[in-house]
């Protein structure tokens, strides 16, 4: 048993990369240090079947990203500037959906 994490299609081809964390010193450690893992890497489903459950006041996040739809794919908009931005703290993270 789980649950179902979905999400909108986007215009064109397009494949899905989906990222996870704990929510847990998300603020102050920052998503490099709390990306967990890839678990979804050019799917072309927009839902998931999510398994497990965070441990008592923790929670999890879930970060998805479109790719091969005419261009890059981003896992945020920048706005407002983040620094390091999204892409480049899950990516210092290890656990990114990589090439």
């Amino acid at each position: 048993m789980g649950d179902d994490l979905s999400w909108a299609p986007v215009a064109g081809p397009a494949v899905y990369d989906v990222v996870t964390g704990d929510l847990d010193g998300l603020a102050t450690a920052g998503m490099a240090a709390r990306t967990s893992g890839c678990v979804a890497d050019d799917s072309p489903a927009t839902s998931l079947l999510i398994q497990g459950a965070p441990p008592l006041g923790d929670g999890f996040w879930y970060v998805v990203r479109a790719a091969n739809c005419g261009g890059a794919g981003s896992y945020g908009s920048e706005e407002p500037p983040l620094s390091p931005s999204r892409d480049e703290a899950i990516a210092l993270s290890g656990n990114d959906c990589a090439p």
